[in-house]
């Protein structure tokens, strides 16, 4: 299992009062498509 990474939440998009998106910096690598 894969280590945790502690990122910085850089925006938050608040859709409806249930929904929301969050925009996360952290050092990770790219996600390649397929990979999971």
């Amino acid at each position: 299992m894969a280590d945790w990474v502690t990122g910085k939440v850089t925006k938050v998009q608040n859709w409806t009062d249930a929904l929301f998106s969050l925009t996360v910096h952290a050092p990770v690598l790219p996600f390649t498509a397929g990979q999971f």
